[in-house]
C-alpha cells in the first residue's frame, strides 16, 4: 500500500505523464483514509431513477425486435434494479421466445423467432429480482459514505513565502560515490535538491508550521556553524509532522528539503523490507550511509506508523521488530555525529499508533492541523489567484467550508471549475459561439453540495 501511494504521488510531479489511477469498489468504507484522499474525484454510481431505467431498457433492447412493450410501465415495475439487473431481466425475457421456438421446431412447425413482448418482460420479472432488494443497509451505508466524502479533485495550494529568496546549499547529488547494492536500491527513492518541484510558496497558509520547520530543519542544515560546540543549541535530528489527512504534511516535507537545499530520500517500505533474513537491516544501514554521502539530507518517512508502530501492534513480527531496532540504532548514531547534516522527518495521520521509543526520538513534534477561517480565505484566494472569476465572496466561502483541509478546498475549487467547462461544451454542441465564462459564487455553492470534508468527527476530536 505504501509503495503504491508513493508511486501514485510521483505522478503529481510529472504533469506530462498521461497516467490516471481509476478505482472501483462496492465497499468504499473499507478503504484507508490516505487512499481515499488520493482519489481526487470520488463518484458514486448509484441505482438508476425511473427515468434512467426507462432509458437503459430502451438502450438494451434497441437492436432487439420487440412489440407492445410499455417502457414507462416497465421502468416503474423495476424499482431498485441496477443496470446489471435490467440487462439480466431482458436476457431472461428473451429466452422465453427462444424456448417457444425450440418447442415449435420440435413439433415440426415452420416458425421464426417472434418479437419480444410485454408478457415476456412480466414473466421475467417474476424470476429476476433486484440484487439490492435484501441489502437495504448496504445501500444506506454507500449513501452515507457518499454524503461524507462526496466527489471532488485535489492537490497543490499556493501562497507567498518570505523565504522564497533562498541560497541552495547543494544543487546536485554526487552520484560518483561507491554504492553497495543496497544503497543502489535506496537511490531509487532519492531526489536531489534541484529536482524537488515543491517550495513553501506552493503551500497555502500554515505559516506557523513553516516557521517551526525553518527553525528545526532549515536553519541547522543551512547554517551548521551555529550549532557547533557543546552549548544548549543542538541540531535537531528528528521532526514529526502529524495531523488530519490532506493538510499538506508530505508537501511540507518536500518543500523544507528544497528550501534547505538538501537531498530528499522518500523512504518506502518496499525499499527497506526484504524476504531474506538480515537483508532488511542491511537496507536500513544503507539508507543512513547513503544519506551521509549525499548530505545535507532529509530522510522522509510518510505514514511512519506503518513502519515504526507500537510493539504490541506488530503481531509478533520479528522482521518488523528488527527493522525498528536497527532504524532506531542508526538514528541514535546521528546524535553522536553533530557534524553530520542528516535529519529524519516523519509524517503520520495516526501519531497515537507510534511506539513511545520512536516518539521520544522526534525532538520536535509539530501538528499540521485544519486551517482556520482566515487561513481558508487565504488558501482559497491563492488557489483561484490565476483563475478568471467574478462575484466570489471569499469571506462567505471560508465560513461555508468549516472543517475543510487545504486538499478539500482544492477539491472544491476544481469541482466548481468544471461547471463553466460543462456549460461551454453544451453550448458548442448547440453550435453557439462562446468562450469560457468566469467562475462565480454559484459555481462554488453547487460544488459545496458535492464536495465534503474528509475528516470524520471522531477523528477530528481525537486530534484536537
Amino acid at each position: 500500500q505504501n509503495e503504491f501511494m508513493s508511486r501514485w504521488d510521483g505522478l503529481l510531479s510529472k504533469p506530462d505523464d498521461r497516467i490516471i489511477v481509476l478505482g472501483a469498489t462496492n465497499m468504499p468504507f473499507d478503504l484507508d483514509e490516505a487512499i481515499i484522499r488520493r482519489f481526487q474525484r470520488r463518484i458514486m454510481v448509484g441505482l438508476p431513477s425511473a427515468e434512467d431505467r426507462e432509458m437503459i431498457l430502451k438502450t438494451i433492447l434497441a437492436a432487439e425486435k420487440h412489440e407492445d412493450i410499455d417502457f414507462k410501465e416497465l421502468s416503474t415495475m423495476t424499482e431498485g434494479y441496477s443496470g446489471s439487473d435490467l440487462k439480466n431481466l431482458c436476457t431472461t425475457a428473451a429466452y422465453r421466445r427462444v424456448e417457444e421456438l425450440l418447442q415449435q421446431e420440435k413439433d415440426n412447425q415452420v416458425v421464426s423467432l417472434r418479437p419480444l413482448n410485454m408478457e415476456d418482460m412480466r414473466q421475467a420479472k417474476n424470476k429476476v429480482a433486484a440484487s439490492f432488494a435484501e441489502e437495504g443497509s448496504m445501500m444506506n451505508k454507500l449513501k452515507a459514505w457518499n454524503d461524507m466524502y462526496g466527489e471532488g479533485g485535489s492537490k497543490k495550494d499556493k501562497v507567498s513565502s518570505k523565504w522564497s529568496n533562498k541560497d541552495k546549499v547543494s544543487s546536485k547529488v554526487d552520484r560518483s560515490c561507491d554504492d553497495t547494492d543496497f544503497e543502489e536500491n535506496i537511490r531509487q527513492d532519492l531526489i536531489p535538491a534541484n529536482e524537488i518541484k515543491v517550495s513553501f510558496s506552493d503551500i497555502g497558509a500554515l505559516d506557523d508550521v513553516k516557521e517551526s520547520l525553518q527553525e528545526a530543519v532549515m536553519l541547522p542544515l543551512r547554517r551548521p556553524d551555529l550549532f557547533k560546540g557543546h552549548g544548549i543549541l543542538k541540531q535537531c535530528k528528528g521532526v514529526l509532522l502529524f495531523g488530519p489527512p490532506g493538510t499538506g504534511k508530505t508537501m511540507l516535507a518536500k518543500a523544507i528539503a528544497n528550501e534547505a537545499g538538501a537531498s530528499f530520500i522518500n523512504v518506502s517500505a518496499s525499499s527497506i523490507i526484504h524476504k531474506w533474513f538480515g537483508q532488511s537491516e542491511k537496507s536500513v544501514r544503507a539508507l543512513f550511509s547513503l544519506a551521509a554521502k549525499v548530505a545535507p539530507t532529509v530522510i522522509f518517512i510518510d505514514e511512519i506508523d506503518s513502519m515504526l508502530a507500537q510493539r504490541g501492534s506488530e503481531s509478533g513480527s520479528n522482521t518488523m521488530r528488527s527493522i525498528k531496532n536497527e532504524f532506531m540504532s542508526r538514528w541514535d548514531g546521528l546524535l553522536s555525529k553533530p557534524d553530520e547534516r542528516i535529519i529524519v522527518l516523519g509524517a503520520t495521520n495516526m501519531p497515537f499508533d507510534l511506539d513511545e521509543a520512536v516518539i521520544r526520538r522526534f525532538q520536535r513534534r509539530i501538528m499540521v492541523g485544519l486551517p482556520s477561517a482566515e487561513n481558508r480565505e487565504t488558501i482559497l484566494k491563492t488557489i483561484l489567484a490565476e483563475e478568471n472569476h467574478d462575484d466570489i465572496d471569499f469571506k462567505e466561502l471560508s465560513t461555508m467550508t468549516e472543517g475543510f483541509s487545504g486538499s478539500d478546498l482544492k477539491n472544491l475549487c476544481t469541482t466548481a471549475a468544471y461547471r463553466p467547462v460543462k456549460e461551454l461544451l453544451q453550448q458548442e454542441k448547440d453550435n453557439q459561439v462562446v468562450s469560457l465564462r468566469p467562475l462565480n459564487m454559484e459555481d462554488m455553492r453547487q460544488a459545496k453540495n458535492k464536495v465534503s470534508w474528509n475528516l470524520n468527527c471522531s477523528l477530528q476530536l481525537l486530534y484536537s
